[in-house]
C-alpha cells in the first residue's frame, strides 16, 4: 500500500519527461515561426507588385500642373523591402540621380520620412538619409540628415570656415526599437527641426541654419556622408527599409500623422511638394514621376520582411 504514492510520482514524473519535451519542441517551433513572420497576418495577403502606384506628371518631371496618383494606391502592404546588411559591407543606395531637386537650393524647408527596421545602432550614428555636399570636411559642409542611435537623430551641417553651425539633435521623445519596424520622420524650417515617429513630435530651434542644400549636393539612403570626414569607422544602416519620401516643405503634424496611419504601403501626401518617393518594392526606382532612380551598392530585397510590422 505504502507504494502507490510513488508509482504516482514515478507516473508524473514520466508524463513530464515524455511530453514536457514536446511542450518544448512546440514551443521553440512557434518562436521561430514568429521571428521568421510564418503564421503573420501579413504572410499571405495580398501584396502590391513594384510600381503599382506612382506619381503622373503630365508635364514632365520637376512639374506640379494637374499631377495625380495613378494605379492601385490603396495602401497596400509592399512585395519586398530592401535590406542593407552589415554596417562594415558599406551598404548603401546613390538617389543623387539626375541631380539633387532644384527647388530644394537654399531651401529652408525639407521633410523626409520612412519606415526602418534596424538591426543595430552601430558605433557612430549609422546614417538613414544624407542629403548635403558631396565632400563635406570640417571647413565647409551643408547638409540635411537623419541617422540612430537609440533615439533618432537629425542633423544639420552648416560649417562654414571660419564660422562653424553643426548641429545634431536625438530626441528623447522618439525611440527606434530594434528588430521593429518604425515610422520616422525629420522637418527643417530654417529656424527649428522637428523629429517624429508618426504620433509623438519633438522640436529643436535654432536659428544657426540659414540655407543647407545647393546645386553640388548628393543624396544616400542607408550613409552619411559627412561620417567619412568626421569619423574614423563610420557606420552605414544595417536593417531593413520601406517608403522613403521627400519633400521641399515642412509637413505639418496632422499630414506627418496621416503618413503613419497609412502604413508601409502607404501613399505620398502633399504631391505638389512631393520631390522624391522611393517605396524600395524591389527596386530604387522613383515613382515621384521625377525620375529620380537610384544606384544601389550592397544591398538585396527581402519579402520575408513583415516580421515585426504591426498596422498602425
Amino acid at each position: 500500500m505504502h507504494d502507490k504514492p510513488r508509482l504516482k510520482q514515478q507516473a508524473a514524473l514520466e508524463y513530464l519527461t515524455t511530453y514536457g519535451w514536446m511542450i518544448l519542441i512546440i514551443a521553440l517551433v512557434l518562436i521561430v515561426f514568429l521571428y521568421l513572420g510564418i503564421g503573420n497576418q501579413f504572410s499571405y495577403a495580398p501584396k502590391a507588385q513594384p510600381g503599382t502606384c506612382h506619381v503622373f506628371r503630365p508635364q514632365g518631371p520637376n512639374t506640379t500642373f494637374d499631377i495625380s496618383l495613378q494605379g492601385e494606391c490603396t495602401s497596400a502592404i509592399p512585395e519586398f523591402a530592401m535590406n542593407f546588411s552589415s554596417p562594415n559591407t558599406g551598404s548603401y543606395v546613390n538617389i543623387t540621380g539626375n541631380g539633387v531637386p532644384q527647388s530644394l537650393y537654399g531651401s529652408n524647408s525639407v521633410t523626409v520620412v520612412m519606415w526602418i527596421k534596424p538591426t543595430s545602432f552601430g558605433v557612430h550614428e549609422p546614417g538613414l538619409f544624407y542629403m548635403g555636399d558631396p565632400y563635406p570636411s570640417i571647413y565647409s559642409s551643408n547638409s540635411f540628415g537623419l541617422s540612430l542611435d537609440g533615439a533618432l537623430g537629425h542633423g544639420l551641417e552648416v560649417t562654414t570656415w571660419p564660422v562653424f553651425g553643426s548641429v545634431e539633435y536625438y530626441s528623447s521623445l522618439v525611440n527606434v526599437t530594434l528588430n521593429k519596424w518604425n515610422f520616422v520622420a525629420a522637418t527643417y524650417n530654417s529656424t527649428s527641426v522637428t523629429i517624429s515617429n508618426g504620433t509623438a513630435f519633438q522640436e529643436f530651434t535654432d536659428t544657426l541654419l540659414p540655407r543647407i542644400i545647393t546645386a553640388n549636393s548628393v543624396m544616400y539612403l542607408g550613409y552619411n556622408q559627412v561620417d567619412v570626414v568626421l569619423q574614423t569607422d563610420p557606420d552605414n544602416f544595417s536593417g531593413q527599409m520601406a517608403n522613403v519620401q521627400l519633400y521641399n516643405t515642412s509637413l505639418t503634424q496632422n499630414e506627418i500623422t496621416a503618413l503613419y496611419y497609412e502604413g508601409i504601403g502607404g501613399h505620398p501626401e502633399a504631391l505638389n511638394n512631393l520631390v522624391g518617393w522611393w517605396p524600395l518594392n524591389g527596386d530604387v526606382n522613383d515613382y515621384s514621376g521625377n525620375k529620380r532612380n537610384g544606384a544601389s551598392v550592397n544591398v538585396y530585397y527581402t519579402d520575408a520582411w513583415y516580421a515585426g510590422y504591426y498596422v498602425p
